[in-house]
């Protein structure tokens, strides 16, 4: 039912099931040393990871399979702290943990989750490919918190359509600067959704997220040219950066 450039798989049952998966690796995905990094939030991080496929499939979390490979040198406080912030996240979005694997490794540690949604009767799986040329796009929350918090960590402290998007209405994090886009559109990491929609659609999703006190800013709009254009005050820029690439 959907591609593999999609945010989740999908598949026919007595109703449509989306699946998902996300490993975080010690010193690519995070570092121990990193200050106020704790194994909790680590557990938090390795569902929200997960969680935001889903949600961005449009499908409800159901189940969750997670798989560890630890080193036999963490105290029982680490796992148990770990393993407590992944039932914190499960069970504020009402995801079952259902089973899962361990194992010990003498390298970096690697957490793996699985998830499992489903879509209710009548609600389609919200594809990548479903936008149409002059529809608006919207964005929820506010962007550049991640990037904005990891440069701090890095320092030492605590047929395709194209999507046109306007910097100065991109609801960037409190103390970014106009000037640092670049974290808010490419370099970061804030599992809010974008969506696309006819501008009437766009303005009563607005009203409706709003009473769930729900920011949702309309950033742009749905091009039928390829690539991605930023406006800049007066100009029109080809978005030449991406998302984190692995290998590189």
């Amino acid at each position: 039912m959907a591609a593999p450039n999609d945010d989740a798989a999908v598949w026919r049952g007595d109703s449509l099931v989306a699946a998902t998966t996300d490993t975080m690796v010690e010193g690519v995905d995070f570092r121990l040393e990193w200050p106020g990094l704790t194994f909790r939030l680590l557990g938090r991080r390795l569902m929200s990871i997960n969680l935001s496929d889903l949600a961005a499939m449009g499908a409800d979390p159901g189940h969750a399979l997670i798989s560890l490979c630890l080193p036999g040198s963490l105290v029982l406080q680490d796992v148990t702290g770990l393993y407590r912030g992944i039932s914190e996240r499960a069970r504020q979005y009402g995801c079952t943990i259902a089973g899962g694997d361990l194992s010990g490794t003498d390298g970096p540690m690697v957490l793996t989750a699985a998830l499992y949604g489903t879509l209710p009767t009548g609600r389609r799986p919200l594809r990548r490919s479903g936008a149409r040329a002059g529809w608006g796009l919207g964005v929820t929350g506010v962007l550049g918190r991640a990037a904005a918090g990891l440069g701090l960590l890095l320092a030492g402290k605590s047929p395709r359509t194209a999507a046109e998007r306007h910097i100065e209405s991109l609801p960037l994090r409190r103390g970014l600067k106009r000037e640092q886009w670049p974290l808010a559109v490419s370099d970061s990491e804030d599992f809010e959704l974008i969506c696309a929609a006819p501008q009437g659609r766009l303005l009563t999703a607005q009203q409706a997220l709003k009473r769930l006190k729900l920011p949702l800013t309309v950033v742009g709009e749905i091009d039928a040219r390829p690539g991605i254009r930023i406006k800049h005050g007066g100009r029109v820029e080809r978005l030449r950066t991406g998302g984190y690439e692995h290998f590189r």
